[in-house]
């Protein structure tokens, strides 16, 4: 089962590289977000101990996506977006976005200690790892990819407020920061 931990400051024991999920880099980049002090918190935590962050392009995809919908409701209001379909109706409304987008990655490259890795060398296999564990877990596709990831590079903890990940049962830690 894995291993659930609520960040406190200076109290959680970290290995040596950590993985993060997007909703860590939300939380880090948004100052309105809710947790975006705890999450703040941990990497300032995180860069003094020197820990490495691994992350995936899939969870700079899926940060890219959180952080659209966020820009986008923010100007049309809260539940505006619905299934991608201001975005399926009018293709061209995400240039407005760019700008900020854009300020978000170029942010995300300035985070000391940060790795970005896409796991090509492995990808028939993180697909089949991805489709067990759908299967074992009942993780979202999404979902299921990270964990893949995160076992394919021998990483051990995931940083994320995603508590799908509790269901897992591999030997991970899940390290919850709100």
């Amino acid at each position: 089962m894995a291993t659930v931990l609520s960040y406190r400051p200076n109290r959680v024991t970290f290995p040596q590289q950590v993985y993060c999920d997007a909703n860590f880099l939300i939380s880090i980049y948004e100052p309105n977000h809710q947790w975006h002090q705890k999450a703040s918190a941990l990497l300032i935590e995180l860069t003094n101990k020197k820990i490495e962050i691994h992350v995936s392009v899939l969870a700079v995809d899926e940060a890219l996506c959180q952080l659209l919908i966020l820009s986008y409701e923010d100007k049309k209001g809260k539940g505006s977006w619905h299934q991608h379909k201001p975005l399926k109706r009018n293709p061209n409304i995400i240039k407005q976005f760019c700008p900020e987008l854009d300020r978000f990655v170029r942010n995300l490259w300035k985070l000391p200690n940060l790795r970005l890795i896409d796991g090509s060398t492995q990808t028939f296999n993180l697909i089949d790892d991805a489709l067990r564990n759908i299967a074992q877990y009942s993780l979202a596709p999404r979902d299921a990819f990270h964990l893949a990831i995160l076992n394919a590079i021998g990483l051990s903890m995931i940083l994320t407020n995603d508590h799908d990940f509790e269901r897992v049962k591999a030997p991970i830690s899940v390290l919850h920061f709100w």
